[in-house]
């Protein structure tokens, strides 16, 4: 599979998103599954750094099998673990359908994110919406030199 440029990718998903949107307006929460699934390909938080509270053993029975010392920091690639085969079938395909298991959107565990309840409900809604407007066209998005999004303009008139 080719990877395409960040603005190309986004703009792919968002031209699907748009097709997606007129189809369906009736049916606003089939809409949910092409946004996390969007986001899945293109995470706002690809990786989160965490300290291992307790020693903690990684790939287990596996060659690669590592134990993680209490304490250590660690970067969690969690933009990686949603193409993982082992945890998601057919991880490079787009599929609106998947649903949210083994995705890290939120956060996991202790980690979670307390607004997650309300982020599944809002995200998908904020786009649907802003998909609706007429002529819309989008910027690229600035990390201003970071790993983090910090703006992407959207325009309409």
């Amino acid at each position: 599979m080719r990877k395409l440029p960040e603005d190309q990718r986004i703009a792919l998903a968002l031209y699907y998103l748009g097709l997606y949107v007129s189809a369906q307006a009736d049916d606003p929460a089939a809409f949910d599954g092409f946004v996390f699934e969007a986001l899945r390909f293109h995470p706002a938080f690809p990786y989160y750094f965490r300290t291992c509270e307790q020693d903690t053993v990684l790939g287990r029975g596996e060659a690669y099998e590592t134990v993680i010392p209490k304490g250590t920091t660690v970067l969690a690639v969690t933009h990686s673990g949603m193409f993982d085969p082992k945890g998601m079938s057919h991880p490079d395909d787009f599929d609106p359908t998947r649903g949210l298991g083994n995705q890290f959107h939120f956060g996991l565990g202790s980690h979670e994110c307390l607004g997650r309840a309300i982020g599944r409900v809002m995200i998908p809604e904020i786009v649907r919406q802003a998909l609706r407007l007429d002529g819309l066209s989008v910027g690229p998005v600035d990390r201003k030199g970071g790993p983090v999004p910090e703006a992407w303009r959207w325009r309409w008139n």
